[in-house]
Formats: structure tokens, C-alpha cells, sequence
């Protein structure tokens, strides 16, 4: 695929969505630690959108964090995704 957005519509995936839970991922490969220390508190019943928000939280909260998580997306180890803010 060329695109992100061809590949999202080849598989039937919206867009939005995937945006929306990103940072799960991102977390998840840049800062596994902090991904296991979220997961492993995550409450009965929460939702993943909620789950990724709280990612994204922790993202947007260190910079360090964000800087790596903008590194692994500029040398193709994350997929470029952008949301309205900058991560």
C-alpha cells in the first residue's frame, strides 16, 4: 500500500479510529514499561478508548516520551500517525 488511508479503506478500518487508539500501541512499543504498569491497573469494564486516552496521557506528560514516540515514527518503526495534537 502506498497510503495509510488506502490500506485503512482495503480492510474495512476506519480511520478515526485508529487514530483514536494509537497511542495504545505507541506506548506499548516506546515505553513498555509504563504500557505494563497502565495495563496492569486498568479497571473491570474500561473501554479501549478510554484506555487510550490514558495512554495518551501519559505520552503528552513527558517529553521525553514524546520525543522518542516522534524518532520511531520518522525512521518507520511507528506508522505516522497524527492526531489534532502533536505527539
Amino acid at each position: 500500500m502506498k497510503t495509510l488511508s488506502k490500506a485503512f479503506q482495503k480492510h474495512g478500518i476506519d480511520r478515526n479510529t485508529v487514530v483514536s487508539t494509537a497511542s495504545v500501541a505507541e506506548l506499548a512499543i516506546a515505553a513498555p514499561l509504563v504500557y505494563q504498569e497502565l495495563i496492569s491497573n486498568k479497571p473491570s469494564g474500561e473501554t479501549v478508548l478510554h484506555f487510550a486516552k490514558r495512554c495518551e496521557e501519559e505520552i503528552q506528560g513527558n517529553d521525553e516520551m514524546k520525543n522518542k514516540i516522534e524518532s520511531m515514527k520518522a525512521d518507520g518503526t511507528l506508522l505516522p500517525i497524527r492526531r489534532g495534537k502533536s505527539v
